[in-house]
Formats: C-alpha cells, structure tokens, sequence
C-alpha cells in the first residue's frame, strides 16, 4: 500500500544527521560548512549527485556557542540520487542564521558521469544557486543613531549564482574539486551606491578521502578539505575515522587556526548518525 511504499523510500535513504557545536572563525568565507561534511560531500560539490549506490537523503544542523542567545546556527537538508544510467540529480536547501545577517539558499545540482576504467569513474556537475540574504539593521549598535550607513529597517537581497564540480572515485578513494559562487553575483540592498561592495566571493574546495581496510574489524578513512578564497589566506582541514564492523566510528579533526574536532557515530543498515564537537 501507499503507507509501506513511502515507509520503504524513508528507510532505503541513507540518513545522516549530524549535530555540532563550532566556534567562530576569522577565514573570510560566505558559506556555512559543516565539520563532519565527509558524511554529505554532496553539500560539497554538486558532482557528487548521483555517485552513491543509492539515494541519499541527509540532514545536517550545526550549533555554534550551545547556550547561548541568539548564537549562529545552520540547518542543511539535501537529497540525491541517480538518475538514468549516467546522470545524478540532487537539491540542497539551507538558512544560515548569524545575526544581524541571515541567508537562506535553494541549490538544484545535475551531474554526468562516466568510465574511466573498469574500476573509477568521473562526475563533471552544474549547480544553479538561489540565495536571499537578509540584514536585520535593528540588530546593529551604532555609536551615530543617524549615521546614513544604514537606511532603514532591513535589507533584503536576491542572488542567483551558480557552481561548478569535478569528482573521480573508486570503490575505496574519491577526489573532487567545486567552485560555488561561480558568477560572483552582486547583492542589491537598498542603498544602490553600495552594490560593488556587496558581492559573493567565488569560493574553491578541493576535497578526498581513501578507505584504508585493516582487518575484518577495522577500517581506517583518512580524509582532507582544503577551502580557499582568493582575498584571504587558505584554510584545510585533516580528518581520520575508524571503524569498527562497519557500525560504529570514532574520528579527530584539525582545521588550521581554528580548532580540533572529535567525532563519533553509528551505522545501520540505511540510516547513519554523527555528533561533532570543535
């Protein structure tokens, strides 16, 4: 019936939901990243739609200063999967909340894929990017009351962008190389004179992993990303998970000038779940 049907689509997904408490960096970028992001690379790039055996339904929420009001925070919903014989398709939805600015984006991913041999293939992927960015003014303390800097309550901005992805993997490693925010789009708020300051940075990430089997117990993931803009310094990040049967994980993060991550999770059959702490 109808009920078992959708029941049978919720658990062949494969789940990930990843719960992180993070702390504020001084790299200069626009986009919100995750700390376990090895468990959805599809947020990543959009040349991971349609990579995975099966569809993946993923469901992340970073937490940044737990107990604090009004800390910034972010909540991620993707889904992908194959389509036809060499093609993927996937949509990321995302609201990225740090006051006084908050951004909510809409991703619609297409990828083809191919043989290189009879053990690796390539994924070349498109995105389109759809982003409302929001300035709350209200929420900002000004020594000048009327200073004309701010006009008005709110600001409110509509940006369609757009990103490109490469990723080749195997059975056991995978590398992949993405440029969100291709076109470098301008944001429109109120005051027009201010559009050539308010524009969306061209981002790079170059990211992969290799699954390294030990014995029948435990398997080892090292794993990088390194994310890079082109008016600020580059920053990368060194990951390693254990497993244990294929159940349970265990895993340290470094992020150069900003933290060291500790993760953990568990799989069954479909569903996965992951915890972060930076």
């Amino acid at each position: 019936n109808m009920k078992t049907t959708i029941l049978k689509i919720v658990f062949l997904a494969f789940v990930t939901f990843n719960f992180q408490l993070e702390t504020l960096n001084s790299w200069a970028q626009q986009l919100p990243y995750f700390s376990q992001y090895m468990l959805n690379d599809f947020y990543l790039n959009p040349a991971v739609a349609g990579t995975k055996e099966s569809n993946v339904a993923s469901m992340s929420i970073r937490m940044q200063w737990l107990g604090f009001k009004n800390a910034p925070n972010t909540q991620v919903a993707s889904f992908h999967g194959p389509f036809f014989k060499t093609m993927g398709l996937g949509a990321i939805l995302f609201n990225d909340r740090t006051l006084p600015y908050n951004q909510t984006g809409l991703q619609l991913s297409y990828a083809y894929r191919m043989d290189v041999n009879r053990d690796s293939k390539i994924s070349l992927g498109l995105s389109g990017m759809f982003y409302q960015h929001r300035l709350d003014k209200n929420r900002i303390s000004l020594d000048e009351q009327n200073d004309l800097a701010l006009y008005g309550e709110k600001g409110n901005s509509f940006a369609p962008d757009a990103d490109f992805g490469v990723y080749y993997y195997t059975k056991n490693y995978h590398a992949g190389l993405s440029m969100p925010q291709l076109l470098q789009t301008r944001m429109r708020f109120q005051d027009a004179d201010q559009t050539k300051k308010n524009k969306l940075v061209r981002h790079i990430f170059l990211h992969g992993g290799y699954k390294f089997n030990i014995n029948d117990e435990f398997d080892v993931e090292p794993s990088f990303l390194l994310k890079a803009i082109f008016s600020a310094p580059a920053q990368f990040d060194l990951n390693a998970k254990l497993f244990y049967r294929k159940m349970v994980w265990g895993g340290v993060s470094y992020r150069n000038k900003e933290s060291v991550i500790i993760m953990m999770g568990a799989k069954k059959d479909d569903f996965e779940a992951g915890y972060s702490y930076d």
